[in-house]
Formats: C-alpha cells, sequence, structure tokens
C-alpha cells in the first residue's frame, strides 16, 4: 500500500485547483447599456461634383442588454459567453438634384453573438479589479434596409477590444465595461440602387458602453 500516499499526493493538486471559487467555474450574469454606432465608407469617385456626396449624420445613441456565461480557467483568464440584443439608427443624405438631398433612416436591431478573451488582474484587497477584453462577434440586423438609398447587407462580422472595472458589493459583482466593435466585412450590397457608384465599401463601426452584473462567483 506504499503507493497510496503517492496516488493521493498525484491528485491533490487538481483536487484543490477544482475548488477555487476562480478556476474551472462557470459564471452567469446579464449586461445593459447605451451604444453609439456610425456607418463609414469610401467613396470611390475619381472627378466629383460638388454636392455629389452622400453623407452619413453624427452617431446616433442606441441600447443594448443581454446575458453572460463565463468560463473561468484561472484568477485571471476567463473566455466569455454574452448573447443580447441591440438597437441602434443612422441617418444617411443622398444627392437628389444640387442643392436638396434624400434623407433615409437605416434601422438596425441587432442579434449579437460575441465571444471574448477576457483578462483580469488577480484579487487583492482593493475592491476593484480591472480587466481588459479581447474577441469578436457576428450580428445579425432583423430589419430589412433596401428600398432606396443604399441596400445594406444584414449580417456583419467585428473584433472587439474593451476595457472594464471589476467591483464588489457583498455578493453581488458588477462591472462597468466600455467596448469598441470594428467592423470587418462591407455591409453594401451594390447591386440595387443608382447611388452605388458614390458610396464603395461600407462598415459598421460600434462603440458601447454598458454595465455587467454578475449572479455568482467573483466576477470577471
Amino acid at each position: 500500500m506504499k503507493f497510496l500516499p503517492a496516488l493521493l499526493l498525484f491528485f491533490l493538486p487538481n483536487f484543490l485547483d477544482a475548488q477555487s471559487p476562480a478556476t474551472k467555474k462557470w459564471q452567469f450574469g446579464a449586461f445593459f447599456g447605451f451604444e453609439n454606432q456610425n456607418l463609414d465608407w469610401r467613396t470611390p469617385v475619381r472627378n466629383p461634383k460638388p454636392g455629389s456626396f452622400a453623407y452619413n449624420d453624427r452617431p446616433k445613441a442606441g441600447a443594448a442588454a443581454g446575458f453572460l456565461a463565463t468560463r473561468h480557467f484561472n484568477q485571471t483568464l476567463a473566455l466569455r459567453f454574452s448573447p443580447g440584443f441591440s438597437y441602434n439608427w443612422n441617418r444617411l443624405h443622398f444627392p437628389n438634384g444640387e442643392p436638396d438631398f434624400f434623407v433615409k433612416n437605416y434601422c438596425f436591431a441587432d442579434l449579437d453573438f460575441p465571444v471574448h478573451f477576457v483578462v483580469t488582474n488577480p484579487p487583492g484587497k482593493f475592491p476593484l479589479r480591472g480587466s481588459f477584453l479581447f474577441g469578436g462577434r457576428f450580428s445579425q440586423n432583423l430589419f430589412e434596409n433596401g428600398s432606396g438609398g443604399v441596400k445594406i447587407y444584414g449580417q456583419r462580422f467585428a473584433v472587439d477590444l474593451g476595457i472594464g472595472v471589476l467591483a464588489r458589493l457583498k455578493k453581488l459583482n458588477f462591472q462597468p465595461e466600455m467596448v469598441y466593435s470594428f467592423g470587418l466585412n462591407n455591409i453594401h450590397d451594390a447591386a440595387e440602387t443608382p447611388e452605388n457608384w458614390n458610396i464603395g465599401k461600407m462598415v459598421r463601426d460600434r462603440l458601447a458602453v454598458r454595465i455587467l452584473v454578475f449572479f455568482n462567483g467573483n466576477g470577471g
């Protein structure tokens, strides 16, 4: 039976690691916040006439909410899934004979499916912990933006970068967070309207300021 102490010593570190509150643990929560979205494009016009460019109003404010599921690997690294819903809109102006412009609003009611790696500094005596996230997302717009102006695809792929501060309040953990989402794919369907020659590639960039609330565990 001499092998029994050696066997216990082999399994003891794994057992203790499994009991660690920040390791091998799923954590759940929700988030809500505000978003800004900007439509940006490159105009491939060689010799544009004055007033021939379409242009975009300033970014419009929207809202977002969703759920959180976080898989902790250790006290600093986690993988977060945060499916949610967001609403934004933008107003575009298209030339309609000088000096008039045709104005159209574009609505974006997105089902978002982000996946992020989250790096958080180890817990200490101070109740605040900084965090950094990076990852990507896929979004599907539930609105059809295809009549007049330009036609816009509903699918969006993006790379996300963000920072946050995790705060502990008794058993409740919450985290203010800011996330910038860089649009990757061309959302302009250049097959429909006369304005296509004036738009070129169009992308959607989004900036979110939100609050994350964790229902169990140490947060992050």
